[in-house]
């Protein structure tokens, strides 16, 4: 193997490490894009230069190392559940890369400005409440753009109704990546009837079943999209 060669195939490498880190850290592209930029004045990881690919590539691994593993696994409990959830809707929002819960663990160590994680009950509560307050922030900002609806002034909306906001949300960005034509939630009624067969007069009505089955069908389209950008 030639000189060049070895040392295209280490830029590889140090760039898949950082994107590794970053997913294990529960990092969206614009945070992982913002850390890069504060670190090496370049936002992009194909514009460094090796060392400057080494700098981020070591800081990333230094945050994994004293974050550590979550000291147990997350309950099965409702408000985990909820939790659960709203990571797979910002996942299939685009707003994070990894749907596992060891990236929400650290997404949750993050937020909570805690170094060891135990799945409490009060911890699960703050994450779900910091989760839909980042899902809440416009897209532009890294949110999800996700307008939560409330029925008793509470800010809480039952199941279905929360699932109807994310599709409403996913809807909204697609037809920001050009990937629909129609914006209003007519053109979301109509596409979703499409998709499960069967006439859907509002995404509230829809089943857990037939909403997840949608907002699946979105996060593919949205993260290929996402994907294919620079």
């Amino acid at each position: 193997m030639s000189r060049l060669s070895t040392a295209g195939e280490g830029r590889r490498a140090a760039i898949r490490s950082i994107h590794a880190n970053a997913r294990e850290l529960g990092m969206n592209a614009d945070a992982r894009h913002g850390l890069q930029e504060r670190l090496t004045g370049k936002a992009s990881l194909t514009e460094m230069s090796d060392a400057e690919l080494e700098v981020v590539k070591r800081e990333l691994w230094q945050r994994r190392r004293r974050a550590g593993p979550a000291r147990h696994r997350m309950p099965r409990t409702p408000t985990a559940s909820k939790l659960r959830a709203l990571w797979i809707a910002a996942w299939n929002l685009g707003v994070v890369e990894d749907r596992s819960d060891r990236a929400l663990a650290a997404f949750t160590r993050r937020q909570l400005n805690i170094d060891s994680l135990t799945w409490s009950a009060p911890i699960l509560a703050r994450a779900v409440e910091a989760l839909k307050l980042w899902l809440a922030r416009p897209v532009g900002t890294g949110g999800g753009g996700v307008v939560w609806s409330g029925r008793d002034g509470s800010g809480r909306a039952p199941p279905e109704v929360a699932r109807a906001d994310v599709l409403r949300a996913q809807w909204h960005r697609l037809h920001d990546l050009g990937l629909v034509e129609i914006r209003d939630e007519g053109g979301l009624c109509q596409y979703v009837a499409r998709l499960i067969a069967a006439g859907v007069r509002s995404v509230e009505h829809l089943s857990a079943d037939e909403a997840d089955a949608a907002m699946r069908h979105f996060g593919d389209r949205i993260r290929e999209r996402l994907g294919d950008q620079p």
